[in-house]
């Protein structure tokens, strides 16, 4: 609106939406009250600053600075859309949109959009990553760690999702009673996982376990004539009602929060599920694990 005024148009200048300021392109993105709420829900989770002046370039500069996590720009970007969206929603339609529904959908756009490029140029593969410690998934995302505990008859499974960030979306325990191989309880603890995530709603996800003759068969590297080939079929069926869904090898030390849960489950008559929570033991391993993505 102020720059229509200053064309000579006879517009008022103030925003739309607030009136308590000139409504510039900067005041719109992270000054206008339903604009930080906006920012407030987002997953980007940094402190948003107010430009010191008016030009919305040096906010975007500054703001991919901050910007430090793997494709997070394209979040901020969709976040500016939504907010142009909200402003002309109320100034054409006089109708407010709710920044935290605002928000969800905007996430929900950009995680069918990367959806739709994955099933276009991604098979769903297993691969290998290197790395010691955990790492988070891509934007728009959700990562799966399971991991099972044994001993003698019984088998502790245990299950954790985290988002791009490393926040905890749900975390999951249950023990079953059977006398079974390692192979077969790790492939109990991805088919436990996976149910529980698609109950949660969770659409698009890397499943991750630190078995790797587990990995090679959800890769379909190798099949074999046993119950485990059996777990693992469901389990790639399940897949396929996912949105999108990759599974992962990573080593032990990138699985510990979901290697304690499955430890602390064995006692369990009954599954425990947390949501948006974890039990509290596992507290320190949360944390350390976000530790590592901002060092």
């Amino acid at each position: 609106m102020s720059t229509l005024a200053k064309r000579g148009l006879k517009v008022d200048p103030r925003c739309p939406q607030c009136g308590e300021a000139m409504e510039t392109t900067a005041h719109m993105v992270a000054q206008c009250s339903d604009s930080k709420l906006l920012w407030v829900h987002s997953p980007v989770r940094t402190e948003l600053f107010e430009p010191t002046g008016s030009s919305f370039a040096e906010w975007c500069i500054e703001m991919s600075k901050k910007c430090k996590l793997s494709r997070m720009w394209e979040i901020v970007m969709m976040l500016i859309w939504q907010a142009w969206n909200m402003r002309n929603m109320w100034t054409f339609e006089k109708k407010r949109m709710d920044p935290l529904r605002a928000c969800n959908k905007s996430m929900s756009l950009l995680g069918e959009f990367e959806a739709a490029l994955e099933r276009d140029q991604t098979p769903v593969v297993a691969h290998e990553t290197g790395t010691e410690v955990w790492q988070p998934p891509r934007v728009s995302l959700y990562k799966l760690n399971t991991d099972a505990a044994v001993r003698e008859d019984r088998i502790g499974l245990g299950m954790v999702v985290r988002d791009c960030v490393g926040d905890v979306m749900m975390a999951a325990g249950m023990s079953i009673t059977t006398d079974s191989s390692a192979l077969r309880a790790e492939a109990e603890a991805v088919r436990f996982g996976m149910r529980y995530t698609f109950d949660a709603g969770l659409r698009h996800l890397e499943v991750e376990t630190d078995c790797s003759p587990l990995a090679q068969l959800l890769k379909k590297q190798k099949k074999e004539r046993s119950i485990t080939q059996a777990i693992v079929d469901d389990i790639l069926a399940l897949a396929s009602n996912f949105e999108l869904c990759v599974f992962n090898f990573a080593k032990r030390s990138c699985n510990k929060v979901a290697h304690s849960i499955a430890k602390s489950s064995l006692p369990l008559d009954e599954a425990l599920v947390w949501m948006e929570d974890h039990p509290t033991d596992v507290l320190p391993l949360v944390v350390a694990d976000k530790a590592f993505l901002y060092e």
